[in-house]
């Protein structure tokens, strides 16, 4: 810290500082004059590795501007005479050698960093420049830095201790993992990329490739060791003559007589060199894997993944209070209790099967009793339209108008019906040509064929998740009644009781033919009594409420077990890790061998083949392991500083980048998305690590991870642009499209802007403001020029874990709708705009339903983004029959149907993988609902598990 110059003792301390401009002053070379220096802070020096330290986002009081303001590091230059040296200036230099020559206010003799200022055009003023080459050292970036003091000829005077820069709204820990699993996920990419080894749809996992390389190398490189090969040259020695020797040497003789009177002469001398080629590409591999190792053990992210366990753990926990004081007997009593109830469900559908069964074997009444009408109607939903009975030996299906707030309509309603009058005239009733004719009407089909009644019930089915209208015509023969018999009106169905509109109930006892948007329905193959039975069961009020009970009982037992998994999971870690630390082990007892102590590396040697590669045993061997992890031997591992993996750069971007590598493994390893860009992407991570730049741009924006499943497509973008009409592009973090392979039209847009923040330090306002100002003003609000980039969803993605775990809890984080708690000024934070002095932004009921919101995301938290992702899959895409936890397809999902007591379906659902369970229903208002052993509704604090809050009219359920 101190050198002498002449007689003086010099040091170069750094110093916490607010830097006050005139901004009233005229713009050159974009700064502006300094009005003012505050000192405002000593920071700390840590003893143990010798450096200076401090936070980014530094924030302390300045009692110039009377408020809490961000500082900035100087440095004074502190000598003995204190007098100064003329023309010295202080450079900061970061870890590529890189330096910054910094500016010297003569009224506090401080050293700093100027800052840049730009104009405002919109809003014509002066602002501090926001473009990452204009910020400030160590503001929003992490790492070290290095003070140097130079002579006016450029001579370095002195070099002062290192300033290391830590990150404030993650903790240090959770930086040095998030940069630990960047080279993690470079590493698995490279891996992924050339491995043709497969175990289902998972690549094999890490500690098993680990363990398979260690295997095949280390009895060879043991025997290598014993026998290493070795290199044999000749260098020329001065040795002092020695008048005695016995042995002659001819070239020495002759040095002797023409060098007369000389003590010494240049010999050869042949020696061995074990520094070969082959040994040094062995050790280098060695360290690389050495360097993977201790990503997993010494850079904690084994320790991560259970940390992570944990806190999904805690939140399934809270989330599931129904289970308070739950314990093993329960769960024995209830399962016993389950089988039970399993059988009799059995039972109860056998005898359904035999009624059915019996009833299809009688013959139905004369055909002289009927009409043969041709009805048209139109569905504009299937809730509440359907119901059976079961009684006097017939099977009758019946579908009925209901109103449905959902949709501010009829489910179902009559256009016209037709017949044919004893003229052999058609007769079109409907109401053009009608008096009363009402859109309201029931249709019964009471036919003793079990084709009558699949494939309306099939079809209707088919369109429960539909949001289009649905155009039905019915050809078929219709049980006559007094009113066809009496009625002189060529309105032979319409019944007037004296009110305003007729009633109309058509009983079909035959099918005929059944149109829908001019599509004809096929009658084969509809014959199955199973299935018949299958489709009426959820039907019955009785047995679903039953059934309900049954489940409620599997959703504790499933919650349980789910609960004992994440337990026997941290478990099988702590086994792990000990299996990580056996390799660590046993790789650096190879790197101490003796064969290697003399190789050491000036520069990065690529792998190819030599003879003795391919012609020693033990080298051959190696060789193979070498080859087939070619990936793993590279220069940017090799050659990396551990204790600096990644140079000075901005927290900010090792959050975005880390958030987007780590949503990609999440959707690839846990939910089985599959992608062909690896290639590409392991380029920009590679980039990234190395800090080379690209001078337009900067790394990996405008990246694309184009992903598959199944029937789906996901274009995942980093840092895409949004251009507007006649306003500045915008640039979110991340961008989401998701597509139906086979639709076009059915891409859902969602955006995702990272935010690195403490709101705990921050406040609430802050998030409030982050997602007012950002998740819905900036990008669900956004009007983009090209059509298809408009937002459908909207979300904010922060780092805080406490705060996000805290509205994890309160059932906030996936639609901030629910948030409907009042500030001090009795303002609802985002639903209801009420007069006030200024102008803030609020939810439209266009927007509510999980349409913005908040997820966090760190090391050893990334559940949220599973569950929102999952969000995204069955309320906004609709497909809630396969699993998003595990990303099993619908084949592994068990389906069983029931319906509610207002007659909506209800469907629950099983994973066979991963054991998850979900129930798809709707509200009372007809608003569908997906409830989660982990919920991403909220969920109601009571003992009724299944209770949640509709996102969209706020009913709970």
């Amino acid at each position: 810290m101190f050198l002498h110059i002449g007689d003086d003792l010099m040091e170069i301390k750094p110093v916490m500082i607010n830097v006050h401009y005139d901004m009233n002053a005229e713009l050159y070379e974009r700064t502006l004059p300094v009005k003012n220096i505050e000192e405002v802070n000593k920071i700390h020096f840590d003893y143990i590795n010798n450096c200076w330290y401090t936070f980014n986002h530094y924030k302390n009081y300045s009692s110039i501007k009377g408020e809490i303001t961000y500082g900035q590091i100087g440095f004074k230059v502190i000598k003995q005479d204190q007098e100064k040296i003329s023309g010295e200036t202080i450079y900061l230099k970061n870890d590529e050698g890189i330096e910054k020559k910094l500016f010297f206010d003569e009224v506090t003799n401080i050293w700093f960093e100027l800052s840049k200022f730009k104009i405002n055009k919109q809003k014509k003023l002066l602002e501090y420049s926001s473009e990452k080459r204009d910020q400030i050292a160590g503001l929003n970036q992490a790492g070290n830095l290095t003070p140097i003091l130079k002579s006016s000829s450029g001579q370095t005077i002195q070099e002062g201790k290192t300033v290391l820069f830590l990150p404030s709204s993650i903790s240090i820990d959770d930086y040095q993992i998030m940069v630990a699993e960047i080279f993690k996920v470079y590493i698995d990419l490279l891996r992924d990329r050339h491995s043709k080894v497969k175990v289902g749809k998972q690549q094999t996992k890490a500690l098993d490739w680990i363990k398979e390389i260690v295997s095949k190398i280390e009895n060879p490189i043991n025997r290598i060791n014993r026998e290493p090969s070795e290199n044999f040259n000749i260098a020329i020695s001065n040795d002092k003559v020695h008048h005695n020797e016995t042995r002659y040497n001819p070239a020495v003789e002759i040095q002797k007589r023409m060098f007369l009177g000389k003590d010494k002469v240049r010999r050869p001398i042949i020696y061995r060199e074990i520094n070969t080629y082959e040994n040094r590409v062995i050790k280098q591999f060695l360290m690389s894997l050495k360097f993977y190792v201790d990503l997993y053990l010494n850079e904690k992210l084994i320790k991560t993944k259970k940390l992570s366990i944990e806190s999904e753990l805690n939140i399934l926990k809270e989330k599931s209070n129904f289970l308070k004081d739950f314990n093993d007997n329960d769960l024995q009593e209830l399962s016993e209790e389950s089988v039970q109830s399993d059988k009799e469900f059995k039972h109860r559908e056998e005898i359904l099967q035999k009624q059915v069964r019996n009833i299809i074997c009688q013959t139905k009444s004369n055909k002289n009793d009927t009409i043969d009408i041709k009805l048209e109607f139109q569905v504009n939903s299937t809730s509440k339209s359907t119901k059976y009975d079961l009684y006097n030996d017939q099977i009758k299906t019946i579908y009925s108008t209901n109103w449905i707030e959902k949709i501010n309509d009829w489910n179902l309603y009559l256009i016209s019906y037709s017949y044919f009058n004893a003229k052999n005239e058609e007769i079109t009733v409907n109401a053009n040509t009608t008096a009363k004719f009402s859109k309201k009407f029931e249709l019964k089909i009471n036919a003793n064929k079990v084709k009558d009644h699949l494939p309306l019930l099939k079809y209707f089915k088919k369109l429960e998740n539909s949001s289009n209208t649905n155009n039905f015509i019915i050809s078929g023969k219709v049980q006559k009644n007094a009113n066809f018999i009496n009625n002189s009106d060529v309105d032979l169905v319409g019944i007037d009781n004296g009110n305003s509109y007729k009633e109309y109930n058509f009983e079909f006892l035959e099918m005929q033919k059944i149109l829908v948007n001019q599509n004809e329905i096929d009658f084969s193959n509809n014959d199955s009594i199973i299935e018949l039975v299958r489709y009426l069961l959820p039907f019955d009020l009785k047995y679903a409420k039953e059934l309900d009970y049954y489940m409620q009982n599997k959703l504790k037992i499933i919650s349980y077990q789910q609960q004992q998994d994440l337990k026997d999971q941290m478990l099988n870690i702590d086994s792990e890790m000990k299996e990580y630390e056996q390799i660590l082990k046993k790789v650096s007892n190879l790197l101490s061998l003796k064969m290697f102590e003399e190789i050491e590396f000036t520069k990065y040697d690529s792998l190819k083949p030599t003879q003795l590669f391919l012609h020693d045993a033990n080298y051959r061997s190696v060789w193979e392991v070498l080859k087939l992890n070619e990936y793993l031997y590279t220069p940017s591992i090799i050659t990396k500083n551990k204790k600096n993996l990644i140079s000075i750069t901005n927290v900010n971007d090792i959050y975005e980048l880390w958030s987007f590598m780590k949503m990609y493994l999440l959707l690839t390893d846990e939910l089985g998305w599959g992608t062909k860009d690896k290639k590409s992407l392991s380029t920009q991570i590679e980039l990234f690590i190395s800090g080379r730049t690209n001078k337009k741009k900067k790394n990996l924006d405008e990246f694309k991870v184009n992903l598959t499943k199944t029937d789906y497509t996901l274009e995942l973008c980093y840092n895409p642009q949004l251009p507007r009409f006649n306003k500045v592009t915008l640039r979110p973090d991340y961008r989401f499209i998701l597509k139906k392979i086979n639709d076009p039209f059915s891409q859902l847009t969602v955006y995702l802007d990272a935010k690195y923040r403490n709101y705990n330090e921050q406040t609430e306002k802050a998030w409030i403001n982050d997602i007012k100002e950002v998740a819905i003003e900036k990008y669900l609000r956004s009007n983009p020029s090209e059509k298809v980039l408009k937002g459908d969803l909207s979300f904010i993605l922060h780092c805080d874990n406490e705060f996000g775990a805290e509205k994890e809890r309160e059932g906030t984080s996936y639609s901030a709708a629910y948030d409907g708690r009042f500030l001090s000024n009795n303002e609802n934070i985002f639903l209801h705009e009420k007069e006030s002095n200024y102008k803030d932004i609020f939810l439209t009921s266009e927007e509510y339903g999980h349409r913005t919101g908040s997820i966090y995301m760190t090391p050893q938290s990334t559940f949220s983004f599973v569950n929102w992702f999952r969000m995204i899959m069955e309320y906004h895409i609709g497909d809630y029959e396969t699993c998003w936890k595990c990303g099993s397809p619908q084949e592994k999902v068990i389906i069983t149907e029931s319906s509610t007591e207002k007659g909506y379906p209800k469907y629950y659902l099983e994973c066979k993988t991963c054991g998850d369970f979900w129930v798809k229903v709707h509200c009372r208002n007809g608003h569908q609902l997906i409830k989660h052993t982990n919920n991403f509704h909220q969920q109601k604090k009571s003992s009724n598990s299944w209770y949640v809050i509709c996102p969209i009219c706020f009913n709970g359920r």
